[in-house]
């Protein structure tokens, strides 16, 4: 197992590219096109996704500390080594900590859907894979499809479970964490919200 750092775990940046990546991957657009407002700050679901990782890496490294504090006389989160029992504690607090930040982030949006998502793929740039076959009308009929794909799914559960997988699958290629025969192990720290 490669070792594990809080600062490592708990990156900002991180939690924000598999949040947007979770995101592309619900509208079935993952590696065919680019929404640039998921990502560029100003629009209102680029903000959302912001805001909501620095959440769960504020909850991840305040935990992570909280639980070091007790463990280790001399802790660094850039350079003491965490077991995988403590980045389980970290996890189940942050798995509350982001189902709660979700679900408020729905309260105020109709049939839970991600804030300003409808106004992203309507007005901002999309970027196809393949930029030789984005003309005029293959763009608007791409951007029409994920509009249709944007109004069918629920958000509020399908967006906690595809963050956690990427959480988990990101965890396992960097860190060799949650092995085939750990999954097992380990389904007890993925919540079932249904």
């Amino acid at each position: 197992m490669k070792p594990l750092y809080l600062d490592e775990i708990s990156n900002p940046t991180v939690m924000k590219n598999l949040l947007s990546q979770a995101l592309h991957e619900m509208l079935e657009i993952k590696g065919e096109y680019t929404v640039v407002p998921f990502s560029y700050p100003g629009w209102p679901t680029a903000d959302y996704i912001s805001k909501l990782s620095n959440e769960i890496s504020k909850v991840m490294h305040d935990k992570g500390m909280v639980l070091a504090g007790t463990r280790f006389k001399n802790f660094n989160p850039s350079k003491t080594k965490l077991g995988l029992e403590m980045l389980d504690e970290i996890w189940l607090e942050v798995m509350q900590k982001i189902t709660q930040e979700i679900w408020l982030g729905f309260e105020n949006e109709p049939s839970n859907k991600i804030p300003g998502l409808q106004e992203s793929v309507e007005r901002g740039a999309i970027i196809p894979r393949d930029r030789i076959e984005g003309n005029e009308e293959s763009m608007k009929l791409a951007r029409n499809m994920i509009m249709q794909k944007a109004e069918e799914n629920d958000y509020r559960d399908e967006f906690l479970r595809r963050f956690r997988d990427k959480y988990f699958a990101y965890m396992k290629e960097n860190f060799d964490l949650f092995s085939e025969q750990d999954e097992e192990a380990h389904q007890e720290f993925k919540p079932k919200l249904r």
